[in-house]
């Protein structure tokens, strides 16, 4: 709808109920089209966009100076109307995220965690097939690196980067599983347009490791090339460079979510794995895993761990969170996939599941 479009749905959402311009709207003539006259009118086209936005006429009036801002914002014109209208968006995103329910995984639309941002139903199946086998693949050849290298094989699971890239192998095993599942046996899931199918368990352990194991793999690639001695070898190249890779690549093609408050799970594996290595170098009377966790210098290690969980992992999911919006955008301005429009305006969705909590 253009600009003209919104100004006279705007004032017609103004009208009351027995003027004849609310009338005219939904009047529905007698008789057929005559031949060669458009098929599209101003109803269609609001209900259309309606339904993308997943609203209802009720609901779009029922906070009338919300409506007002945004529309004086949209209509506003040069760098000011800019300004207002990306403060206005910047509210509402910050509104809809940082909510006590966004700790959870419920969402309104479960078919965006098992499809790709754009392209038939197919596509995302096979990407995450692909990406397993690829996984696969590495983790059968880990028992040659890890008995050719000069560690102890039972010294595997005490390094950050095989805990992430088991964690992301993870995540990838469930993510090809599920969507397989739900492409195979719960087509019902791709239909729901309306919001009403509720959230399936499995869906919500997928998005829980997605958010999880992103945040870890970014973690990951910028300690080892900020802290540690850089490697030419094949396996770290995979395990510090190439899950990053991996990661951005699949936020792209995927139709996920990304939500700001989900950034405490990553805090939460790291926290669990710094628990971890003290137990290990105390407890054990072991060596210290990582030259930075030297905890026999308990201060400055306690202030280095402060900062990497509480200040470092907020910033790396801040930037996937970014990637994520940077999509979004995308997929709004080139691709026109009616089998994700809502993930087109996810925070008219949240918005709208936020509505129906209150309701109930």
């Amino acid at each position: 709808m253009d600009r003209v479009g919104r100004r006279a749905y705007m004032e017609y959402l103004a009208k009351q109920p027995e003027e004849a311009a609310e009338k005219a709207l939904h009047w529905t003539p007698e008789g057929k089209r005559k031949r060669g006259r458009p098929t599209n009118t101003l109803r269609r086209t609001i209900e259309r966009e309606l339904k993308t936005m997943n609203k209802t006429e009720e609901k779009i009036t029922e906070d009338r100076q919300k409506w007002r801002t945004y529309v004086a914002a949209l209509h506003a014109d040069g760098i000011q109307g800019i300004i207002k209208l990306s403060l206005f968006n910047m509210c509402r995103v910050l509104r809809d995220e940082l909510r006590c329910k966004s700790f959870g995984f419920s969402h309104i639309s479960p078919q965006l965690f098992v499809l790709s941002q754009c392209g038939p139903k197919i596509l995302y199946p096979i990407w995450t097939t692909f990406w397993l086998v690829y996984h696969l693949v590495w983790f059968g050849l880990e028992p040659y690196f890890v008995l050719t290298a000069e560690q102890e094989p039972s010294d595997y699971f005490i390094y950050f980067t095989n805990w992430g890239y088991v964690l992301l192998g993870l995540s990838n095993l469930t993510d090809c599983i599920v969507t397989w599942y739900v492409y195979c046996r719960r087509k019902d899931i791709f239909e729901n347009v309306k919001g009403e199918i509720g959230m399936p368990w499995y869906i919500q352990l997928v998005w829980f490791l997605f958010e999880t194991s992103n945040g870890i793999a970014l973690s990951v690639t910028v300690g080892f090339f900020s802290t540690l001695e850089i490697s030419t070898h094949p396996a770290s190249i995979e395990f510090h460079a190439i899950n990053s890779v991996y990661v951005i690549m699949n936020l792209f093609v995927c139709a996920k979510v990304i939500n700001l408050l989900h950034v405490i799970y990553p805090m939460i594996f790291g926290i669990v794995f710094v628990t971890f290595t003290i137990i290990y170098q105390l407890g054990f009377d072991k060596e210290q895993i990582y030259p930075i966790l030297d905890w026999t210098e308990i201060y400055p290690t306690a202030v280095t761990v402060a900062v990497l969980i509480f200040v470092g992992i907020p910033i790396l999911h801040l930037v996937l969170f970014g990637l994520y919006k940077l999509r979004i955008f995308i997929t709004r301005n080139c691709c026109h996939n009616d089998q994700v429009e809502n993930s087109v305006e996810i925070d008219n969705v949240y918005d709208s599941q936020r509505k129906r909590d209150e309701n109930v």
